[in-house]
Order: structure tokens, then sequence, then C-alpha cells
């Protein structure tokens, strides 16, 4: 995996209904795994469970060399999964997130990663949910939107404020109205209250992906130096008997 590269991998649970590759993807989990699994009551749930799971651990075998079901994982002292094993992944950050319709895994080397699916389905944009965590910066780009395009872009502020605080690994301990997403230049930005906190603001590099008329990926990178290159695919999560191949990130059907 190049050193400034980022890979985004996206799976739609409905394509991957067929029940071989259902009993594959569940032989993957671990018992932690699969007791979160079957304590989602609804089948719909536990399938999207199951899918992004297994999502993460294909990706991962793909870009570490290890089997799926080897891979081991640890948390840090916020929850925020890390690989545990294979021990040469350890320089490696992934982050995943799901939605109804849509799953996501992301995995990048030399850069902290994060990810966050919104849906125009789940209309959040409640304005005592803008006033409480959207700073001002933010509160007032959407209120000089016409009121048709508003639940659209607050959509994607409330992705990209998600996918910064996932990538920061430190769960809720980030107030989400300390910091603005500004998306009106050429390349995304993020503003912090704290001044002293704006000397890092180049750290930062955020991207969207629209993969459908209804999701918006936002991901959000803190890498050293220079931009990383973001491959985002869309997959159908390969299964054992499964009649494909994946390569560079890239899923071909064969």
């Amino acid at each position: 995996m190049p050193y400034n590269d980022a890979h985004v991998w996206l799976a739609r649970p409905e394509d991957c209904l067929r029940e071989e590759l259902v009993a594959y993807y569940e032989s993957l989990l671990n018992p932690a795994e699969t007791q979160r699994m079957q304590l989602r009551v609804l089948p719909h749930l536990r399938h999207e469970f199951v899918v992004t799971r297994a999502l993460c651990r294909t990706m991962l075998a793909e870009f570490t060399g290890a089997a799926p079901r080897a891979i081991q994982f640890a948390s840090n002292a916020y929850g925020r999964p890390e690989i545990a094993f294979p021990l040469h992944a350890r320089g490696l950050s992934f982050n995943l997130s799901n939605m109804p319709g849509l799953v996501a895994c992301g995995i990048a080397r030399n850069a902290d990663i994060g990810l966050d699916i919104a849906s125009r389905s789940y209309d959040h944009d409640d304005p005592t949910v803008v006033a409480r965590y959207f700073a001002r910066a933010e509160r007032d780009a959407l209120a000089s939107l016409p009121s048709a395009a508003q639940p659209d872009y607050f959509q994607v502020l409330w992705a990209l404020k998600e996918s910064y605080v996932k990538a920061c690994g430190t769960g809720l301990t980030v107030p989400l109205a300390a910091f603005a997403m500004d998306t009106s230049g050429e390349r995304i930005a993020i503003e912090f209250a704290d001044a002293n906190a704006n000397a890092d603001r180049h750290t930062w590099q955020f991207e969207l992906v629209r993969p459908d008329t209804t999701h918006v990926v936002a991901i959000a990178l803190r890498k050293p130096s220079a931009d990383h290159q973001v491959v985002h695919t869309q997959t159908v999560v390969p299964g054992v008997d499964h009649s494909a191949t994946i390569s560079s990130g890239r899923y071909r059907q064969s």
C-alpha cells in the first residue's frame, strides 16, 4: 500500500444476500462480534452488521496479507478499534461506518482516518440540534441557503464533523460546536474556536463521496505532510466461493 494512499470501500447490504455469502461472512466473525450481531433483534440490522464486519475483515486482509479470520482488534482508551494482529499492520489506521443501504470501511497508512455516512432518508436537521452542535459559521452558512437545500447541506456538515471526531479517536470528548467545517473553498477546511488549535489545520484533509442520490460519505484524514490520494471503490464483499478478484482496492467481477 503506497505511503500516502487512503482507500475506502463501499458495499450495499442488499447486494450481499446470497445464503452462502452470508454464511461465509458470519464465519469470519470472532465470538465478540457474533455476540454483538445476535443482540440486534431486527434481521436487517443483523445483516447490516455482518456485512460491515465482513467488509472490514476482507479489506484489512487485502492490505495486510493476513487471512480475514486471523485479524485481531484492540481498542484505545476511548474505545476506538485498532489492529492488534498482524503486528506489521499496526501502522495502518482504519475506520467503519454504516447506514441503512450502505456500509463503508476506510484504511490509510501514515494518517488517522475517520469515516461517516449520512443519509437523506434520515431527517436530522432539527433546529435544536443545529443550535447545540453546530458552530456559528456553520449555522450562518446553513441559514444562507434556500430552505430546500438546507437538509442536504446539514447532512454534509454532520458527516464531515463526525468523520473528524472519529479520526481524532477520542470519542465524545470532542465538542462538536468547537470547530466548523467550511466547504466554500477549493478544498474542505476546518476552523477551530481555539486559536491555538488552528495552527494544526493544515494537517487535516477532508473528502466527500456521493455514491448515490441518498448517501454522502465524509472522509477525514489527519496526516503529517502531503495530502493522501483517496481511492474509493464500490464492491460486493467476496465470499469463499464468490467468483471475484480484488486488486489495488478495486473490485472486478470475473
